[in-house]
């Protein structure tokens, strides 16, 4: 191939693939709500019976801000709060106690993530939304329920975090210049905590370089 026709056909290539130019490079912000499923094994002793798990479907609030790389590359920071989950354990009937024993435990979870997000343009204003991050959940119990007659009622609270990765997908529907509407499911690997989430968030672009 002449020198020439190499220089064309390698701008024509570099033409065709997409492009970090400022014009395709923003910021956007995102509000979401949407529901959870979560899954988690108690922090309990012997009293209680083997087996049990707090199985619950809750509700969550997500803050998410992007930058935009190009027009199919962006990368996210969000913040989650969901509602509060309880359950009412069983008690272990092989045990003895000579207290009435912390049988009712809340949970309250916060996530952040940092995620990586791929757009795939479908058709004129619809797009195929893939994710990959990864997250931080804390988890804040307290167990409640208990009763000793020397110092009356029994309550114990703490703290736990996980770590791990996350992956989703999801679709796209912009409307507008600067708006979008963002329907995403999303998995978590998160060791003691299994957590699966649906959510639809509304976007808004508020700064173009």
């Amino acid at each position: 191939m002449k020198p020439k026709l190499k220089i064309c056909a390698t701008m024509l290539l570099l033409s065709a693939l997409p492009s970090a130019s400022m014009a395709d490079s923003w910021l956007y912000s995102g509000l979401g709500y949407g529901s959870a499923d979560f899954e988690s094994m108690p922090q309990y002793d012997n009293s209680l019976a083997a087996g049990q798990k707090l199985q619950e479907k809750t509700g969550f609030t997500q803050v998410y801000v992007g930058y935009r790389l190009t027009k199919w590359l962006a990368f996210e920071v969000g913040y989650a709060d969901a509602a509060q989950m309880s359950k009412n354990y069983s008690l272990n009937p092989s045990v003895p106690t000579f207290v009435a024993v912390n049988n009712q435990e809340q949970v309250d979870l916060q996530k952040v993530a940092l995620d990586a997000v791929l757009e795939f343009p479908l058709a004129d204003r619809f797009s195929l939304i893939g994710s990959l991050g990864y997250t931080r959940v804390k988890l804040d119990r307290t167990i409640t329920g208990g009763f000793a007659a020397s110092s009356g009622g029994l309550r114990t609270s703490g703290s736990e975090t996980e770590n791990g990765l996350s992956y989703g997908a999801g679709l796209k529907y912009l409307f507008g210049e600067s708006y979008a509407v963002r329907l995403q499911h999303v998995r978590y690997s998160l060791g003691n905590i299994d957590l699966n989430t649906t959510q639809l968030a509304v976007e808004m672009d508020f700064f173009q370089f």
